[in-house]
């Protein structure tokens, strides 16, 4: 009767045994094919004009989809982005691992770029203006040929801006004229960075900048705007 029971027992345990042997190589081959490459992280920004036109909401998502593109390619994402027109929205899929809200400021952002005279004082950083009113509009990003941003490995501080021709003659007469002026960069209507610091040889101009916005778009970014031009309008996140 003994020997008996311990034959029961060993024949349970060996079964039991072998399935564990069983489900451990499946889960082992279950792992073996799990790639943490191919995963898809990626987050998903739905966009619409800031200003709806009844009517008029596909054709500026149509004419910014390209602006978007532009600007996108400048920021050297982690991985592929995807742009669809889907119900009157605009769908931005991007890879993770980046400033979600600093990549949402730039591609929402209509990117009109002006450069006005600050005065002997300077409107505050980040105050909203309308150039031309208080502040004489200097030129504006449609103006500027080229742009070339600092580069600390070549001891170079300063932007440097290459103007167009007529823009660069106006410009010299002000800075003749306007000895101490501030020379204020101003995105969308706000000011974004002002300073003293510039000097002009010819069509080049050179700012070095001083006072700058705490905001997620900076003078470092005039580079992604000047590429790929503004949109009709500004956009909005309505949902993420």
């Amino acid at each position: 009767m003994f020997r008996k029971q311990i034959v029961v027992i060993v024949t349970v345990l060996f079964l039991i045994g072998a399935a564990s042997l069983v489900f451990g190589s499946r889960a082992l081959a279950d792992l073996s094919v799990f790639d943490p490459a191919e995963q898809v992280f990626e987050t998903k920004l739905i966009l619409a004009p800031d200003t709806i036109i009844p009517g008029n909401q596909e054709v500026e998502l149509i004419a910014a989809r390209p602006v978007i593109a532009k600007r996108l390619d400048k920021l050297v994402l982690a991985g592929p982005y995807n742009l669809v027109i889907h119900n009157g929205q605009l769908e931005v899929t991007l890879p993770q691992g980046r400033n979600v809200p600093y990549i949402a400021s730039v591609i929402t952002s209509k990117g009109e770029i002006t450069f006005i005279n600050g005065g002997q004082d300077s409107p505050p950083v980040g105050e909203t203006i309308t150039p031309g009113a208080t502040y004489s509009l200097l030129f504006t990003s449609r103006e500027v040929q080229e742009i070339t941003p600092p580069d600390p490995t070549d001891g170079q501080i300063f932007f440097q801006f290459k103007l167009e021709p007529a823009t660069a003659a106006r410009l010299a007469d002000f800075i003749a004229t306007h000895p101490g002026a501030y020379i204020c960069m101003v995105l969308d209507e706000q000011v974004v960075n002002c300073s003293t610091m510039y000097q002009q040889t010819q069509a080049s101009l050179e700012i070095l900048p001083e006072l700058s916005s705490d905001g997620p778009i900076n003078m470092d970014d005039l580079e992604i705007f000047l590429y790929s031009g503004p949109l009709s309008t500004r956009l909005k996140v309505i949902a993420e």
